[in-house]
C-alpha cells in the first residue's frame, strides 16, 4: 500500500484500490508529517474525507481547525456528563437522563420540555401528591390507559385557581391521551408556563442570532416547537457564516466577529468594529502572537545591521587615509619636486661668470711679494751712475707698475665678488633628484596600485570619515574585496538596487560567519542563515561587561519546547479515541508550552 496521490481532477486516491484509506501516520512517527497523519487518521475515523495538508505549523493549524469545525458542526456536540464550558447554541445529550439540552447565556435548557420521569399509578382516584409534582410532570394511569400532564395550576377549596402550591390547593391534570383514542397534539397542548413568566424569559435576550421572540404569540407546544426549529436553523446558519476563512488575503465584506487565518503570516485575526463606528470602519485584530520566520530572525538582522555599520565605519576610515595620501602627501612631494626642477632650470639658464680676468688672493700675494723683491733689488743697486735710471724714469716705471697693480683685483673686491656668488649647497643635484624620483615610483600612484604591507589608520578627527567612498555612487560599488583559501572571491559595497549594500561572492560554498574566541556562532552561505542560537530582545546601553539585553526570548529554547509540545500533540492525537479524550490529551500536551 502506497501514499495517497492526486488524480487528474486533484482528488486524493490510494492504492491498492479506491476507497481503501492509507494511514500516513503509520510510517511517519517523527516530525510534522506524523502529526498531520494523525489528524488525517482521526478525520477518516469520524467519516470525513482526508485533506492534503503541508508538513508545517500552518498545516497542523489547518488540520486542528478542520477537526474542531467537524466535531462541533451540529447536534451531538457533546455526549455524556455536563460539559464544564458552554457556548450559546451548543447541544448536549445527557446520557444519564436521556435528555437533550441547549446552551444559552451560560445555562443549559432542556429542548423537549420534559423535566421528570412520568409517575405511574393504577387508578385516577389516587393522583400524585403535591410534593411530587414539578412543572410539566407526566402521570400515566395504567388501568385507564390515560396520560396526564401537570400545567402548574392548583384548584383551591373555594374553586379559584392558583399557581402557588403552598396554599394547599389540588393539582389540576390535563388529559393528553385517553382510552377512547383521543390524542392531544402539540397544536392543542397548552404550555404549562407561558414564555416570559416562567423560569426563563426571552424578553432579556440581547443577542442577534436567535429569531425575535414574541411571548404573546406562543400559547401551545406547537408554537414553541416551531420557534425551537427556527432558533436551531438560525444557529446552524450562524455557524456556517462564522466558519473561519483561510487564505493569504482577507475575505470581502466581513461581518463583526468574522475570523480569518492568514496563511502567509500564520496568524489568526478577528474583524472588530468599535462601538459607534460603521461596520465598514472595522479592522482586523490579531487574536494571538505568531512567531513567523521573519520575526524569528529579527535579532540576526539587528546583528547584521551592527556588523554592516562597523564595516561601513572601517571602510570610511580607509577612504580617509587614501584621500590623505591622494590629496596631501603626494601633492606635497610633487610640489617640492616641481620647485627643485624650477631652481635647477634657473641655474642652468643663468649666464656663466668668467673669472679668468680676476686674480685670486694667493696670486695677488705672490705678485705683491715679487714686486717688493724687485723694488728692493733695484733700490740696492741704484747709484748715481748714469747707467741707472733717473728719478723721472723711476717715477715713470713706478707709475707704470702702479697702473699694472691697479688693473689687478684687490682682496676686498675679490671678497665682494665672492659674496655675490650664490650658494648652491642647499640645492639638489641631478643625483639627488634621480634618487628621489626612484623612491617616489614605489609609492601608491593617484591612479591606484598595490600596497605591500599593513596600513594603519590614525584618524585624529572623528568628525570626518577615515575611508570615504561617498563622492560618487560608483565609488562604493565594490569597495572591499576578499579571497578565501580556496580561491573564491567576495566583494562588499553598494548595488544598483535602491538603499542596498551587499556582500557578493563567486562560490556557492562561500561562508560569511561571525567567530567569537575561535568558535563560529553565526553563518550565512548560499543555502541560507544559520546560528547556534537566536535571541529576540530589547537593547540596553553597553557597560564594562559588553552587550546588555532585556525582555529576551530564547528562540532556540522556544522552538525546542514547541517541537516537544507538537510531538506530544501528535502522540495525544494518536492515543485519542473521541473528541473528549482528544481535548484532554491536547490540553495535557500544551501545559508545558
Amino acid at each position: 500500500m502506497t501514499n495517497p496521490n492526486e488524480d487528474s481532477a486533484g482528488v486524493l486516491t490510494w492504492d491498492p484500490q479506491a476507497g481503501v484509506y492509507f494511514k500516513p501516520a503509520l510510517k511517519t512517527a517523527q516530525g510534522f508529517s506524523g502529526v498531520i497523519g494523525a489528524f488525517q487518521d482521526l478525520a477518516v475515523s469520524t467519516g470525513k474525507a482526508p485533506k492534503d495538508y503541508p508538513y508545517s505549523f500552518a498545516g497542523i493549524i489547518s488540520a486542528i481547525q478542520d477537526l474542531t469545525v467537524t466535531v462541533n458542526a451540529g447536534p451531538g456536540a457533546d455526549i455524556g456528563p455536563q460539559p464544564i464550558q458552554t457556548r450559546d447554541g451548543e447541544l448536549w445529550f445527557d446520557t444519564r437522563q436521556g435528555r437533550l439540552f441547549v446552551a444559552d447565556e451560560g445555562e443549559w435548557y432542556q429542548t423537549n420540555g420534559a423535566d421528570g420521569v412520568p409517575i405511574v399509578t393504577t387508578s385516577s382516584a389516587t393522583p400524585p401528591s403535591v410534593t411530587n409534582l414539578i412543572l410539566g410532570q407526566l402521570w400515566w394511569v395504567t388501568d385507564e390507559d390515560n396520560l396526564y400532564i401537570f400545567d402548574g395550576q392548583y384548584e383551591l377549596p373555594d374553586g379559584s385557581i392558583t399557581t402557588d402550591p403552598s396554599l394547599g390547593g389540588t393539582p389540576l391534570w390535563v388529559l393528553m391521551v385517553d382510552s377512547a383514542g383521543f390524542i392531544q397534539t402539540s397544536g392543542t397542548l397548552p404550555l404549562a408556563t407561558q414564555p416570559g413568566g416562567g423560569t426563563y424569559s426571552f424578553d432579556s435576550y440581547s443577542g442577534n442570532i436567535a429569531p425575535v421572540y414574541d411571548p404573546d404569540a406562543i400559547l401551545f407546544q406547537k408554537d414553541a416547537n416551531e420557534y425551537f426549529v427556527e432558533a436551531i436553523e438560525a444557529l446552524d446558519a450562524e455557524a456556517v457564516s462564522q466558519q473561519i476563512y483561510i487564505g493569504e488575503l482577507p475575505p470581502n465584506n466581513p461581518t463583526e466577529g468574522k475570523l480569518w487565518f492568514d496563511t502567509d503570516d500564520i496568524e489568526m485575526s478577528i474583524w472588530y468594529v468599535e462601538a459607534g463606528d460603521d461596520v465598514t470602519e472595522g479592522q482586523w485584530v490579531p487574536i494571538s502572537a505568531s512567531y513567523a520566520f521573519n520575526q524569528s530572525i529579527a535579532a540576526l538582522e539587528t546583528a547584521f545591521t551592527v556588523e554592516k555599520n562597523a564595516r561601513s565605519a572601517k571602510h570610511t576610515a580607509l577612504t580617509a587615509i587614501v584621500d590623505l595620501l591622494r590629496y596631501t602627501t603626494v601633492p606635497l612631494a610633487e610640489q617640492r619636486i616641481t620647485a627643485a626642477e624650477t631652481k635647477i632650470t634657473t641655474l642652468e639658464n643663468a649666464p656663466a661668470v668668467d673669472l679668468t680676468p680676476y686674480a685670486t688672493v694667493g696670486n695677488l700675494h705672490t705678485l705683491t711679494s715679487n714686486l717688493q723683491t724687485q723694488v728692493n733689488t733695484i733700490t740696492s743697486q741704484m747709484t748715481v751712475d748714469s747707467e741707472y735710471a733717473t728719478d723721472a724714469e723711476l717715477a715713470a716705471q713706478v707709475a707704470s707698475l702702479t697702473n699694472m697693480i691697479n688693473e689687478r683685483v684687490t682682496g676686498t673686491e675679490l671678497a665682494t665678488v665672492q659674496a655675490l656668488i650664490p650658494s648652491i649647497s642647499h640645492l639638489a643635484t641631478s643625483h639627488d633628484l634621480n634618487t628621489k624620483i626612484a623612491l617616489l615610483a614605489a609609492c601608491l600612484p593617484l591612479t591606484g596600485g598595490t600596497v605591500t604591507g599593513a596600513v594603519k589608520l590614525a584618524n585624529n578627527n572623528v568628525g570626518i570619515t577615515a575611508l570615504d567612498f561617498t563622492t560618487n555612487t560608483a565609488d562604493g560599488r565594490r569597495a572591499i574585496g576578499l579571497k578565501t583559501a580556496q580561491g573564491s572571491t567576495a566583494t562588499f559595497g553598494n548595488t544598483t538596487s535602491p538603499y542596498e549594500y551587499a556582500w557578493e561572492s563567486t562560490s556557492a560554498n562561500d561562508d560569511f560567519c561571525w567567530i567569537q574566541d575561535s568558535t563560529k556562532v553565526a553563518s550565512i552561505s548560499g543555502s541560507g542563515v544559520a546560528s547556534t542560537n537566536f535571541t529576540i530582545a530589547d537593547f540596553l546601553s553597553n557597560d564594562s561587561t559588553g552587550r546588555r539585553l532585556t525582555n529576551t526570548i530564547d528562540v532556540k529554547a522556544k522552538l525546542t519546547s514547541y517541537q516537544t509540545a507538537f510531538e506530544a500533540m501528535r502522540q495525544a492525537v494518536a492515543n485519542s479515541t473521541d473528541f473528549a479524550t482528544l481535548k484532554t490529551n491536547l490540553t495535557s500536551a500544551l501545559t508545558s508550552v
